[in-house]
């Protein structure tokens, strides 16, 4: 996970040195390195939504263009969890595919965090639960 975005900074005058802190806004995203190398996983690095041709070929577009779907993460760590969902990221490849015979293939992509609107959270996440319990309202 990462965030990019300037730094708050604090603006003052003469007589107040700490007036005001800034608002700077921030631009949240995941990176996943995806591990199948099937059609779904082609869209999402190469930026279309056309699947395999009647051959059974993907064609690499000449222009890619970011692909907008919904996401949820779940960390899971023996009985307990945190669960992030985003309703709109903007999905296209990050880096180079990697092809190491040690380890997996990767096709790393960069989920960039989109606002529905202006009204609207970019997402929520939960508090750590037991999953065993579920996730329950905080008490009053």
């Amino acid at each position: 996970m990462s965030v990019d975005g300037d730094e708050p900074e604090v603006l003052g005058s003469w007589q107040n040195k700490s007036l005001k802190t800034t608002d700077p806004g921030k631009t949240y995203a995941v990176t996943i390195n995806l591990s199948d190398f099937t059609a779904e996983s082609y869209k999402l690095y190469y930026g279309t939504d056309k699947g395999l041709d009647s051959k059974g070929l993907f064609s690499i577009p000449t222009s890619p263009t970011a692909q907008n779907r919904a996401l949820m993460i779940a960390a899971v760590d023996g009985a307990k969890a945190v669960v992030w969902h985003y309703p709109k990221t903007s999905i296209i490849g990050a880096d180079a595919v990697t092809m190491d015979p040690a380890a997996l293939g990767e096709m790393p992509v960069k989920a960039t965090v989109v606002a529905l609107n202006q009204s609207t959270p970019l997402g929520s996440v939960t508090p750590v639960f037991d999953l065993a319990t579920g996730l329950k309202a905080p008490a009053a």
